[in-house]
């Protein structure tokens, strides 16, 4: 400043006021300067703060393309489990479907097994109870054909025993009067021995008293 003001003071009024001049037009250009790099500063630290940002959106934009990308892979991952569990149903419901055909095959086939089994055996019934009626009249016609043979048998096993009885009774009377005619000639014969008898010993009874 003392340097200055020496160098001021040696010189003339014109010069003072070219150097006057030429301070305010340093001040101007060194404020300008100033100005231009304060501007500058703040363009750079705008540009910065934009590049921040810019990079800010950058980092944003990928990890938000990041997040798509995850979500989609997601979306495609539960897509594809939705379709396979979709496809492993429909594979289930058509097994489902065969089973259930199968089953009602399987459960015809069986009521007409067993329908035909209760119609054998109703005919067999039938037949047996034909059979049973058939034996059964056989049998009844059998009992009947013996019942009227062992009636007659029995008739003529009466009568026998009443001609048998009747025979023996008349062969009785027969023995009984026979019986009574030995009876009465027995009777005679003992009673003309008796009488023989009877002179014999008095005979004898005389012969011994005239001894």
């Amino acid at each position: 400043m003392s340097a200055y003001l020496e160098a001021s003071a040696g010189l003339r009024p014109d010069d003072d006021e070219e150097m006057a001049t030429n301070i305010l037009l340093e001040r101007r250009a060194r404020r300008i300067a100033e100005d231009d790099a304060l501007r500058l500063y703040n363009r750079v630290r705008q540009l910065e703060k934009e590049e921040e940002k810019a990079s800010k959106r950058i980092q944003d934009t990928k990890k938000k393309a990041k997040e798509i990308v995850k979500l989609r892979e997601r979306n495609e991952l539960v897509k594809q489990e939705k379709e396979l569990r979709l496809r492993q149903l429909q594979e289930l419901i058509e097994l489902q479907k065969i089973e259930n055909a199968r089953l009602k095959e399987e459960a015809q086939r069986n009521k007409i097994e067993q329908e035909n089994k209760i119609f054998a055996e109703k005919i067999s019934v039938v037949q047996q109870t034909k059979e049973e009626k058939a034996e059964y009249e056989r049998m009844l016609a059998e009992s009947k054909l013996i019942s009227r043979k062992e009636a007659l048998e029995q008739k003529e096993f009466v009568r026998k025993q009443q001609e048998d009885a009747r025979r023996r009774l008349e062969q009785f009377k027969i023995s009984r009067l026979q019986m009574v005619g030995v009876g009465e000639q027995f009777m005679k014969n003992c009673m003309s021995a008796w009488r023989d008898n009877e002179d014999k010993w008095c005979r004898y009874y005389v012969c011994v008293g005239n001894v």
